[in-house]
């Protein structure tokens, strides 16, 4: 039987590792400490977790990394698309047999391999078929034992890291792909990457539509970034951070997704700039009219400049989103609000963001607890503010649909934009005379791109402020015993230090 997994343990430098229909020479070989997610409601710290590079990747330390909301959902709820579904993808090849699953039926696998108990409402022809071959139990605790050490997926994407190999045919990787399509080649001076370099990583290798011919002999235009069948997916299709070490592949590397940090930029900092650039696109994607020229609407993006902007939840994320709209960059112009509303559900939200932002910041609350109806937080907002008043923007930093539908009740009578940075799929009832009446306007995010990240970095260096919103330290050590206490934090952004108290793993070279 073809076996589309290459197993990863115990390999040894020069041997040969197929991959995306390529093969590469392995050029070292380690292990290392991970937290590993499996399926839903499973994550396990490993000691010896296979790590290795190829003459086609960078290496790199994982110096801090933030959790997101993202990680706690798919460790909390599963994920059947991409993650769940390439993790039994590579357990049916680990284990030899064939047949079709559904990923959603992930934890049941799981459970029969730890265990031995079979669960016989799955009906999966792969899972009928595990089943009947693992009938010894010497065999089925063969196998779990080496699915608990390769197999699962490394979560985690919001990183600062450290290049500590470099793969002897990187420099050869000039083809383009994804973001910098648009270029004939990458640079040598790109693909020079050196042991010691700091680095954060674009994740997501998207597709991206071509600019339009017109923009084609512009230096500085990209294309436009797709939702969907990407190239690659880091902590998605391959893992992600939350190790101590990092295999970055020429995906990454082609698509200029390695992006050196500046000095004078923490770790910190830079482990922040992913999040924040996808606040950031969503933002970007938004404009207000400042008038009108000779040539139609002059157009500023972000949020209404001098306006009175709200923000919808009060983790990080919305913090965050309280930082750029009341930034006042002048390159990177989304902010330049007068002042900014959290809508929060606690006085100890509250006090935190006071906290955070000091008395000299234009930032005020409305408190409403959890379960108040949509008209009733209208009304409070109108009794402090005015029967007439409506915000000139909303921010939607966290809930569902339904916050989707109260920032369409928040809005005022001509001009609101919604920012639509989170949520999720859900049917909600609005009035369509808000947007073409009152001129007002809904702009959502694909997520975190490329560009984003360097404007965000760009942005840190003239004084955008970020290190305040990360949260507690762990260490693998902490989590060892118990990982879901850093899924279960809850206070601003937890930051994993993986490398700390730990000696480097002793390379096979």
């Amino acid at each position: 039987m073809k076996r589309s997994y290459q197993s990863i343990v115990g390999l040894k430098p020069g041997a040969e590792y197929r991959e995306r229909g390529r093969t590469a020479k392995v050029e070292g070989f380690g292990e290392m400490r991970a937290l590993v997610y499996y399926c839903r409601g499973r994550a396990r710290f490993v000691e010896r977790r296979p790590i290795f590079w190829t003459e086609n990747d960078v290496l790199a330390r994982v110096d801090c990394i933030h959790r997101c909301g993202t990680d706690v959902k798919t460790v909390k709820n599963g994920r059947a698309d991409q993650i769940d579904e390439t993790i039994i993808s590579d357990l049916r090849d680990i284990a030899g047999v064939e047949g079709e699953y559904n990923p959603r039926n992930a934890a049941a696998y799981f459970e029969f391999l730890q265990t031995g108990r079979r669960d016989g409402a799955v009906k999966d022809a792969l899972y009928e078929r595990m089943v009947e071959r693992l009938s010894s139990e010497a065999d089925r605790k063969r196998l779990w034992a080496q699915v608990l050490t390769e197999g699962g997926r490394i979560l985690g994407h919001e990183m600062t890291v450290t290049v500590v190999k470099v793969g002897s045919n990187v420099k050869n990787l000039t083809e383009p792909l994804g973001y910098t399509e648009h270029a004939d080649e990458l640079s040598a001076e790109y693909l020079d990457f050196q042991p010691g370099e700091r680095l954060t990583v674009q994740t997501r290798v998207a597709k991206y539509e071509p600019p339009p011919e017109h923009l084609r002999t512009r230096g500085d235009v990209r294309g436009v970034q797709l939702l969907g069948d990407n190239h690659e997916n880091m902590a998605m299709t391959l893992d992600g951070g939350f190790s101590q070490f990092l295999r970055l592949t020429p995906e990454m590397i082609r698509s200029g997704s390695l992006i050196r940090v500046p000095e004078g930029i923490n770790d910190v900092e830079t482990a922040l700039v992913e999040p924040t650039a996808c606040l950031l696109d969503c933002l970007n994607l938004t404009t207000h009219s400042e008038g009108q020229g000779n040539h139609g609407n002059i157009l500023k993006t972000g949020v209404k400049r001098d306006g009175v902007t709200a923000v919808i939840g009060s983790g990080a994320m919305g913090f965050i989103a309280v930082a750029l709209s009341l930034s006042q960059d002048e390159k990177v112009p989304v902010g330049h609000a007068a002042k900014v509303v959290m809508l929060v559900r606690s006085e100890y939200k509250a006090e935190l963001g006071r906290k955070l932002f000091g008395n000299g910041e234009p930032l005020e609350f409305l408190i409403d607890p959890p379960g108040t109806k949509p008209e009733e937080i209208v009304r409070h907002a109108r009794s402090v503010y005015g029967g007439d008043f409506g915000f000139d923007d909303i921010v939607l930093a966290g809930g569902g649909p339904e916050a989707l539908a109260l920032a369409h009740m928040l809005g005022k009578d001509t001009g609101t934009r919604i920012h639509a940075f989170a949520g999720t799929r859900g049917p909600i009832t609005v009035e369509s005379g808000f947007w073409h009446y009152g001129n007002a306007a809904t702009s959502g995010t694909s997520g975190c791109n490329t560009k984003a990240m360097e404007n965000v970095i760009g942005m840190i260096e003239r004084g955008l402020k970020l290190e305040r919103f990360s949260g507690k330290r762990y260490t693998l050590g902490d989590i060892e015993s118990d990982p879901m206490k850093f899924f279960d934090d809850t206070y601003l952004r937890p930051l994993l230090l993986p490398n700390e108290g730990l000696p480097d793993p002793e390379w096979q070279e």
